[in-house]
């Protein structure tokens, strides 16, 4: 998603092996989660998976999945975190064009589930 990217083999194993914080987010359909819809919003853990609830059934396809704001992964990204997992296609929107929030996982080196 990044023109000077690499693919999935080029990068370390380390950000996908050890503990991780689960985070469930408040947040309606279609929105992008910040940290203030994280619960809890203390971060434990280099590693966070965040439960959206917003693409319940991986086959059958709903575009008003919830996404990550930039912010949010630039805050994460001050705290630590190396990876972030979420369980929705994308880290940005369907109709993302510019996907700022890959951009951000990018500049930060952060790993993406």
């Amino acid at each position: 998603y990044h023109k000077d990217g690499g693919g999935i083999e080029d990068r370390p194993l380390y950000p996908y092996l050890g503990p991780c914080q689960l985070l469930d987010a408040s947040t309606p359909p279609g929105m992008r989660v910040e940290f203030e819809h994280l619960q809890p919003n203390k971060i434990l853990a280099h590693r966070v998976l965040i439960r959206t609830r917003s693409f319940p059934n991986p086959n059958r396809w709903n575009s008003d999945f919830c996404s990550l704001s930039p912010r949010l992964i630039e805050e994460l990204a001050e705290q630590g975190v190396i990876l972030i997992g979420i369980d929705t296609p994308s880290v940005d929107p369907e109709s993302s064009k510019d996907l700022p929030s890959h951009q951000a996982l990018f500049r930060h080196q952060i790993a993406v589930l």
